[in-house]
């Protein structure tokens, strides 16, 4: 739970606050708090396309509102029984998947581990995956669940060498486990 707040605090209020082009810009208010499980719930919906029925308007004004995926607490139980009835799981990445990633490059910019890329160049620590264990992110639905301009929707074709992914590896483990790379966003 602690990763998954790390995860939101860092990349989520951090970077919007910051963003001026964001879905909080100009004329939005910003989130004074954020409930990290229900964001991380409605990030999953998202990447499993599970949103019907989660989407919430919030705001009082055109200016000011804003519709975004939000998982209620009131909602947690139906949504995880619902991804358990498809089959739908979350693999959650630990220290030694980052130290495997880290000099595998052929492993990384192979297609078929796009959800693998997508998650380490996202720096998120897990991976939606079905029962059998392949990946739910994929070229056939990269574009559905991220859209055509997204840093997401760009990694795919992105061909990384070992420097960079190393590198990206490192941040990583800094964020979630304590390693040694210093980072200047934090």
């Amino acid at each position: 739970m602690k990763n998954i707040q790390i995860y939101t605090e860092t990349f989520v209020l951090k970077n919007n606050a910051i963003n001026k082009n964001s879905s909080f810009g100009f004329n939005k208010n910003h989130p004074e708090k954020i409930n990290h499980f229900e964001y991380f719930l409605s990030l999953i919906a998202t990447i499993m396309q599970e949103t019907n029925g989660i989407l919430e308007e919030l705001g009082d004004n055109y200016y000011t509102s804003y519709k975004t995926p939000i998982i209620s607490q009131t909602k947690i139980i139906d949504f995880i029984l619902k991804a358990q009835e498809k089959e739908k799981y979350i693999l959650i990445l630990d220290k030694n998947d980052f130290n495997k990633y880290r000099k595998d490059c052929s492993f990384i910019n192979n297609q078929e581990n796009l959800a693998h890329k997508i998650a380490i160049g996202e720096f998120r620590i897990f991976i939606v995956v079905y029962k059998d264990m392949k990946c739910l992110e994929n070229i056939n639905n990269i574009t559905k669940i991220y859209g055509y301009n997204s840093k997401s929707y760009k990694i795919k074709d992105q061909i990384w060498d070992e420097q960079y992914l190393g590198g990206v590896c490192k941040i990583s483990q800094a964020l979630y486990f304590n390693g040694k790379a210093k980072i200047g966003i934090i």
